[in-house]
C-alpha cells in the first residue's frame, strides 16, 4: 500500500482500500487493525480522524506493551511511546456510524509511523497536548487563554509581480498598513515565535504578495515541513516555471494557484497579463508530479463574483484538463471600505453577490465538480459546524494568529491589525505575540462569540461567511 500512508509500517490487517479527498490520500480503518512495524522505534505517530466526540484507541505490542490514546473529533494527531516491537494492534473501543457508508469504518488516517527520534516525539506530544487544551478553552468559552494557537497564519512577501495589480486586490490599503513596520519574516522568525511555532500544527502562508519572489521561500517551508507542521500557500502561478516545479514536487504541501477565470478575456480583465502562461505552468506540475508521490496538492482557486459565475462550467473543464486536485472556491470580500476598488469596467459594490446567491452557486458549483470529479473546496462554508452548534460562534480567535507585516489580526476576514510589530529583535517575536493573542481586544472578541453573538469587530470587517449568514437570517425574520 501507500508508502506515503504508513511510512515504514507495513498493514496486515483491518484496512479498506486507500481512497482521496481534497487534502490527499487517505485510508480507513476498521475497529481493529495491525501492522508490522521495523522492531527498532519506541515511538507512533498518527494523523487520523475520528468521528465520535470522544474514544479510546488502544494499542498492544509485540513486545507486551499496552499504551492507549483518548481520541477527539475530527482530524488530530496523536503520538504514543510503545516501545521497541515488531508487531502493534490497535483497537477502537467503539465505531461510530459515518452517514452515507455501511462499512464498519474506525479511523480516517491520513499517515501513521512509527520513529525512535525522543526529541521529535517530546515536541509532538507537547502539540497534542496543547491542541486537546486549546478545544477546551474554546469549548468552554474561556477568553485569556493558557493554550497557544494550532493554526500559524504568517506573510512571507511583500511584493507583487503583477502590474497592474488584480482588479479586487485592495494594494494600497495593505501596504500602507506594512508600511507602519520594520518586521520581515525570515526562516528565523519561527524561531523567534517559541511556543507558538512549537503548538502550530499547521502554517499558512497569507501574502499580500507572491511568495515565490522571496529568495529564502524554501528555507521557510522545509523548516515547517522539518517540524511536523502542514504548509499551504498561494501563488499567482506566474514564477511556476521547470525549475520552481521541480523544487515542488514531492513536498507534503498544499498549493492554491489564483485563476478565477476560464478563458484569457475573462482572465485579463480581472487580473492582467498571463493567462496563458498559468495555464501551461499548472498544467506542467501537475504532469509532473505524479512521479512524486502526486504531491504537492494544487488548487486553483476561483473568487466568485457576478461576472464570472456563469462562465464556471467553462472553468471546472478546463482545471480537469490541467489536473488540478480541487477547486477552492471564495467570495468577494464585503468590508466597506473596499466597495471603491475595481476600474472602468469592474464595480467592486456591483460584482458582489448576496449570501443567497452564494449559496445558490455553491450548490451548483458542487454539482459540476462533482460530475467532472474534481474535488471542491467550500469557502463559503466557514463557520458552518460551529453556528449549528451550541458553543461559541467562530473558532478562529482560539485556535488562530495571523502573525503579518501589518500586524497581529483576529482572524481571516479582518483589515486592521490588533497590534503593530514594531520589533524583530530576537525573542520579542513570541512577546508581541503572546501579548496581542490575549489583548483586550481579543478577550472582547472571544466574550461575545463565546454568548454567541457577534462582537462590533466582526460587524465591522463584513466580508466574514458568518457575519453574512447571520445577517441574511435576520433579515428573513
Amino acid at each position: 500500500m501507500d508508502n506515503l500512508l504508513f511510512k515504514n509500517l507495513e498493514p496486515t490487517e483491518g484496512f479498506y482500500a486507500p481512497e482521496k479527498d481534497g487534502l490527499g490520500a487517505f485510508i480507513w480503518t476498521g475497529g481493529r487493525f495491525a501492522l508490522k512495524s521495523p522492531g527498532r522505534d519506541r515511538f507512533l505517530l498518527i494523523r487520523a480522524c475520528y468521528y465520535g466526540n470522544d474514544g479510546r484507541l488502544s494499542v498492544r505490542a509485540g513486545n507486551g506493551a499496552v499504551s492507549e490514546l483518548e481520541l477527539s473529533y475530527g482530524w488530530n494527531t496523536y503520538v504514543l511511546e510503545f516501545g521497541q516491537a515488531e508487531t502493534l494492534e490497535l483497537e477502537l473501543d467503539r465505531v461510530i456510524p459515518v452517514e452515507g457508508d455501511g462499512r464498519a469504518l474506525g479511523l480516517m488516517l491520513r499517515s501513521i509511523e512509527a520513529f525512535s527520534d525522543a526529541e521529535r516525539f517530546d515536541r509532538l506530544d507537547t502539540q497534542m497536548k496543547n491542541k486537546a487544551l486549546n478545544e477546551r478553552e474554546f469549548l468552554s468559552g474561556k477568553t485569556r487563554l493558557e493554550s497557544y494557537p494550532t493554526r500559524l497564519r504568517i506573510d512571507v512577501e511583500d511584493r507583487c509581480n503583477m502590474a497592474p495589480r488584480c482588479v479586487y486586490c485592495d494594494w494600497d490599503n495593505h501596504k500602507a498598513e506594512e508600511a507602519k513596520s520594520r518586521f520581515f519574516f525570515t526562516p528565523q522568525s519561527f524561531a523567534d515565535l517559541g511556543m507558538f511555532f512549537t503548538c502550530a500544527e499547521e502554517v499558512v502562508d497569507c501574502s499580500i504578495g507572491e511568495p515565490f519572489l522571496k529568495n529564502d521561500i524554501f528555507d521557510i517551508i522545509d523548516r515547517a515541513l522539518g517540524s511536523d507542521k502542514s504548509f499551504d500557500l498561494v501563488s499567482n502561478g506566474l514564477l511556476l516555471d521547470e525549475d520552481m516545479q521541480k523544487r515542488l514536487c514531492g513536498k507534503e504541501i498544499t498549493l492554491a494557484v489564483s485563476l478565477d477565470a476560464s478563458n484569457e478575456e475573462s482572465y485579463k480583465r480581472l487580473r492582467g497579463e498571463g493567462f496563458g502562461c498559468v495555464v501551461e505552468n499548472l498544467r506542467l506540475l501537475c504532469e509532473r508530479k505524479k512521479a512524486h508521490n502526486d504531491l504537492p496538492v494544487v488548487n486553483a482557486a476561483f473568487i466568485a463574483m457576478r461576472s464570472n459565475i456563469e462562465e464556471f462550467p467553462d472553468y471546472v473543464r478546463l482545471v480537469k484538463e490541467i489536473g488540478v486536485d480541487n477547486v477552492m472556491l471564495r467570495a468577494l470580500s464585503e468590508n466597506l471600505e473596499r466597495l471603491g476598488l475595481g476600474s472602468d469596467n469592474f464595480n467592486y459594490g456591483e460584482e458582489l453577490l448576496s449570501a443567497d446567491e452564494l449559496s445558490e452557486f455553491v450548490v451548483r458549483a458542487g454539482e459540476l465538480a462533482g460530475e467532472s470529479g474534481v474535488g471542491l473546496i467550500n469557502g463559503w462554508s466557514f463557520g458552518d459546524v460551529e453556528m449549528a452548534g451550541s458553543g461559541p460562534l467562530c473558532r478562529e480567535p482560539w485556535d488562530s494568529v495571523y502573525l503579518f507585516k501589518r500586524g497581529v489580526l483576529p482572524c481571516c476576514f479582518t483589515v486592521s491589525p490588533v497590534t503593530h510589530i514594531n520589533t524583530t529583535d530576537d525573542g520579542s517575536l513570541h512577546d508581541i505575540a503572546r501579548e496581542a493573542f490575549n489583548s483586550e481586544e481579543m478577550r472582547e472578541i472571544r466574550t461575545a462569540l463565546a454568548q454567541r453573538r457577534l462582537p462590533e469587530w466582526c460587524l465591522k470587517n463584513r466580508g466574514c461567511p458568518i457575519v453574512k449568514k447571520i445577517e441574511r437570517k435576520e433579515l428573513s425574520r
